[in-house]
């Protein structure tokens, strides 16, 4: 087999692995393979190639962006910008930020349509499943901090619009720039589909955070049973602490992977770097999320449980927000306020000046030793500074 990659991606820091390539090749040339690092790149099938450039026609990648040549407001006529959180405290709590993604999904599910989104299942793999009732919706909720198998979703995307549902579908702006180009290149009327993407930072690579799990087996000899991000039982909405739960019944809390590997940026894929997205300016039609700084410009919204950054780019949107305004307290802001929320909407996530030699290391050496080297648990850290200030405050008084 040999890779044409030239054809569908120049190098790696200019794929997502969207697999709009692997899905409009007519042949069956391209198949979707994970590299070391655990991300999936197309491969294209020397033999069974037609040279029909649809796999390079598709890309999003390639697609030319109003915004990547200049700053236009006219590319954001439509743009609405909303702090909001649901009225049900239980859906908050039960949600990583403020629950709006469960209003706008319920206005979707309530009209017989069906919604996409990520789910960490019972093998800890993050993938995008379709679900059709609010009980299969559920696994959608929390935060997700690594890339999910998109597997066969966005083929089933396209019988859903093309049996005439509505659809939504949740997903990174990489995700939802390789449906839509997708559809749009097989011709697929969009008309009942709402695109709502997240405010992304990059996307962590599944093969360590798999590594990490192990990992965390072996420090504690018991299995995993339950594994999640940002808990907010014990702590704040932005404190981004994880909860594992263990085969013996007790239950962790910690930032290794989050605080370290995600939040120093070393373990997310390289074209998030790049990313062409890292704008106010989408091509969906929501964007949702966590309105840091709302205690600031909405007092009366903020407490510790989360609140989100609601962005409307289109009519469609629009429409579905307003659907949703029912389950909701919501405040209009201006664009001005929500630059101070979310840096992401402006730029992509720097690179680090060590990201290469991170993954040398994970290559060259075992996982435990790349752990000691590059990743602390700041959670402990925090403890252990809270119980010395108690301490101090105890012997001096």
């Amino acid at each position: 087999m040999t890779n044409k990659k030239d054809r569908v991606y120049k190098d790696k820091a200019s794929c997502s692995g969207c697999s709009a390539c692997y899905l409009i090749c007519p042949t069956k040339a391209i198949t979707m393979h994970t590299d070391e690092r655990g991300f999936s790149f197309p491969e294209i099938d020397e033999k069974k190639c037609i040279s029909c450039n649809l796999c390079e026609k598709v890309c999003p990648w390639k697609k030319e962006y109003p915004w990547k040549k200049e700053y236009s407001d006219n590319a954001s006529d439509m743009l609405k910008c909303y702090a909001a959180k649901h009225m049900d405290k239980e859906i908050i709590a039960s949600s990583r930020s403020g629950g709006v993604f469960t209003a706008l999904s319920d206005v979707v599910l309530d009209s017989g349509g069906c919604v996409y989104g990520a789910a960490m299942d019972a093998d800890f793999v993050t993938r995008h499943h379709r679900a059709v009732s609010k009980s299969e919706r559920e696994t959608f909720k929390k935060s997700k901090y690594v890339q999910s198998e998109i597997g066969n979703s966005l083929e089933k995307v396209k019988v859903d619009l093309e049996d005439g549902k509505y659809v939504l579908f949740s997903g990174t702006a990489c995700q939802c720039g390789g449906l839509k180009a997708y559809l749009s290149k097989a011709g697929v009327n969009m008309d009942k589909l709402i695109l709502l993407d997240l405010v992304c930072a990059g996307v962590p690579s599944p093969k360590v955070f798999a590594d990490y799990l192990n990992w965390l087996q072996k420090k504690s000899k018991k299995k995993i049973e339950r594994f999640e991000f940002r808990d907010k039982d014990k702590y704040a909405w932005g404190e981004g602490v994880e909860k594992v739960r263990y085969s013996n019944g007790k239950v962790r809390y910690q930032d290794y992977f989050t605080g370290s590997l995600f939040f120093e940026a070393w373990v997310r894929r390289e074209c998030c770097f790049h990313c062409p997205w890292a704008r106010v300016e989408r091509e969906t039609d929501v964007t949702l999320g966590d309105f840091w700084g709302v205690d600031k410009i909405c007092r009366e919204l903020y407490d510790d449980k989360g609140c989100n950054l609601v962005l409307v780019h289109t009519p469609k949107g629009e429409a579905l927000f307003q659907s949703a305004k029912k389950d909701l307290l919501a405040k209009e802001v201006s664009r001005e306020q929500v630059a101070h929320s979310q840096k992401h909407l402006y730029q992509p996530t720097e690179k680090p000046k060590d990201y290469d030699a991170f993954w040398e290391d994970y290559g060259k050496f075992p996982f435990s030793k790349v752990m000691k080297k590059y990743a602390t648990n700041t959670v402990a850290d925090s403890f252990l500074k809270k119980a010395i200030r108690k301490g101090i405050r105890f012997i001096t008084r």
